[in-house]
């Protein structure tokens, strides 16, 4: 009779029904570019080659990153709803299994790599972004040391272009890194081009600026923790996996008008609907309607149609749309 499709906006439709998701728009608002899977791959790609900065992988920052990131959090780690996802010393023993080094720690080092917060921000599943508002735990831990370190904020009028050049490198196959741990490698690398940038606003080179927000980020060797070594031990041997070298800059973006990449937002509009959907489309209560629907009251007449209100979040996090069918 009716049936739930889980999809992205315009997969079923031809490319009709197109929606931004509040999360993107939200990004798009911080740094004026959508995600790629909004674009085309031309767009894609006339990105990829005018950006500044190259590809990061989050375990290629560790080096950079000051003594606060080494620090131990509490035990377990943030899991999902489903339980599913913090970072334990038998999660750790999993991983180092998939990359061929559980052999090289033992039970006591596994445990200081399940609590240092740098291996959570690596590993640990659906942790709060850096640019977040809220949230605590890693992504908190993350959020202070970028402002303190680095004094720079999302909100700045000049963050956009730096994180127009910023760009997360594609998952790691090889190591199950967090989806999330690209996106905050990304953010880190947005953050510090802005401090450089500024620094060159106030007449500094860009090697001049870009050492100084290194040395203040990495902060004082004296202060790092006993298990700095082992953990940066660990990130190493996955550096060694993957292949991947330490990170470094590119040249530093300087002004919106030279070097400014946003992306235009589409113009979605309304369009017809099809002939075969007609008998599809229902307005107001009828016995068609799923089960805790609410009344559609928002027919455009002439057979078009708003498509607010027919997205609802599942709970894996996609966004659902709900079809009524006659049979169909």
């Amino acid at each position: 009779m009716f049936g739930t499709l889980l999809c992205s906006p315009g997969d079923l439709s031809g490319g009709r029904v197109q929606s931004i998701s509040p999360k993107d728009l939200e990004k798009y608002n911080q740094t004026g570019q959508l995600p790629d899977h909004y674009l085309n791959d031309a767009q894609q790609k006339t990105l990829a080659d005018n950006r500044m900065h190259p590809e990061v992988h989050p375990h290629q920052l560790a080096q950079l990153l000051p003594p606060e990131a080494f620090r131990l959090m509490r035990a377990g780690g943030r899991p999902r709803t489903d339980g599913v996802g913090g970072l334990t010393p038998e999660r750790v023993t999993d991983l180092l299994t998939q990359v061929g080094l559980e052999d090289k720690y033992d039970d006591e080092q596994k445990k200081l790599l399940a609590r240092s917060a740098i291996m959570r921000l690596l590993f640990q599943e659906k942790s709060h972004g850096i640019n977040s508002k809220s949230g605590r735990g890693v992504g908190e831990e993350f959020r202070n040391m970028v402002a303190n370190r680095l004094d720079s904020h999302h909100t700045d009028e000049t963050h956009a272009l730096h994180a127009q050049h910023s760009k997360g490198g594609s998952m790691t196959a090889n190591v199950p890194f967090a989806r999330s741990a690209y996106i905050s490698a990304e953010a880190l690398v947005a953050h510090m081009s802005n401090t450089a940038g500024k620094l060159m606003a106030q007449g500094l080179s860009q090697e001049e600026a870009l050492n100084r927000v290194l040395t203040d980020f990495r902060g004082d060797e004296a202060e790092d923790p006993p298990h700095r070594e082992l953990v940066q031990g660990a990130i190493n041997d996955l550096m060694g996996v993957t292949g991947h070298e330490r990170f470094s800059f590119g040249d530093i973006p300087t002004s919106e008008q030279d070097h400014g990449l946003r992306t235009p937002i589409p113009e979605f509009g309304y369009v017809e609907a099809p002939a075969h959907w007609q008998n599809r489309i229902y307005a107001g209560e009828t016995a068609l309607a799923p089960h805790g629907a609410s009344r559609r009251n928002d027919m455009m007449g002439n057979g078009r149609c708003s498509t607010r209100g027919m997205g609802r979040r599942s709970r894996y996090g996609r966004r659902t749309y709900t079809c009524a069918t006659n049979g169909g």
